[in-house]
């Protein structure tokens, strides 16, 4: 249902029925809130955001999924502008679960093959 709702039908206030109202975010503290402002401006960025569950494993109060993500980018992205171009691209995610809400949750993307598929340049580190 997450997955659905929140990301491939935009839904993203549905994300209140899924994690504890604070919760950790790859180790950082953050609220659903902050959770939700953060995917509306992730999806404004792409048209036709769709997420299918590949695999999903769970082990008492653990949840592990692997998920396809595809869309077309039509906004700027960080500092591609909009290419038009379709991308698939998958990720891990781990949520822990208390009370039935998400009080944990790590996410897992190769974010450098999304730029490759955008033909975006990649840039090394700076100092």
């Amino acid at each position: 249902r997450y997955w659905d709702e929140v990301w491939s039908k935009g839904n993203v206030a549905a994300a209140t029925d899924f994690y504890a109202p604070t919760f950790q975010l790859n180790g950082e503290e953050t609220s659903v809130e902050n959770f939700t402002r953060n995917a509306e401006a992730w999806l404004g960025h792409f048209s036709d955001f769709g997420a299918e569950v590949d695999k999903l494993f769970v082990c008492g109060d653990v949840v592990v999924s692997r998920v396809i993500y595809r869309a077309t980018h039509t906004g700027d992205f960080e500092t591609v502008p909009s290419t038009g171009k379709r991308f698939e691209l998958s990720g891990i995610d781990i949520f822990e679960f208390l009370a039935d809400r998400v009080v944990r949750h790590w996410h897992e993307t190769d974010h450098l093959d999304l730029f490759q598929q955008l033909g975006a340049e990649p840039r090394p580190a700076t100092t």
